[in-house]
């Protein structure tokens, strides 16, 4: 260690030694970082000390004060959501039973298939009524589930109503 140089500061971690290192740097005090015995230094000229203490004491005090001030963030959903991870579950509910139900089921189920010819011919809708048929519960919960999912973290930028589209 250079005899002209004292340490102001010390810690296990460089970061935060260069981090102090320059604030002093900023007002104008020359400081080095070195290590030594496992901990990190910032080292000014002794004719400075006083000074540079001040103005780590100054420094640490501020960011103390601007940590306690900081706003904890709550997770909070956008408006919407929930009802719309409501209606998306009843829906894709209602339609697997009616899919599942021997009564017109069949044909609710033959009216939603995805058939590229009868896309090509104009039946275009039956890229959206697939994706409420699910072959048993098993497929039905996955689903439920990404789905939610999907709608909670999309929702939480895009709002409900857009998520669920």
């Amino acid at each position: 260690m250079n005899p002209n140089f004292t340490s102001v500061y010390e810690s296990p971690q460089r970061k935060a030694c260069m981090e102090i290192r320059l604030v002093l740097d900023a007002v104008g005090l020359s400081a080095q970082v070195s290590q030594s015995n496992g901990f990190w230094r910032v080292l000014v000229r002794e004719d400075q000390l006083g000074i540079a203490l001040q103005e780590v004491s100054s420094y640490q005090e501020e960011k103390r004060a601007t940590l306690s001030k900081r706003p904890t963030q709550i997770i909070s959903m956008s408006k919407g959501v929930i009802e719309s991870v409501i209606a998306f579950a009843f829906a894709i509910i209602v339609c697997s039973f009616v899919g599942w139900s021997s009564s017109g089921g069949e044909a609710f189920t033959d009216a939603g298939l995805v058939d590229a010819g009868l896309v090509q011919k104009g039946e275009f809708w039956r890229c959206v009524t697939a994706l409420t048929l699910h072959l048993d519960l098993p497929h039905l919960l996955s689903n439920l589930v990404f789905g939610a999912l999907f709608i909670v973290i999309a929702g939480k930028w895009l709002g409900g109503g857009v998520a669920s589209l």
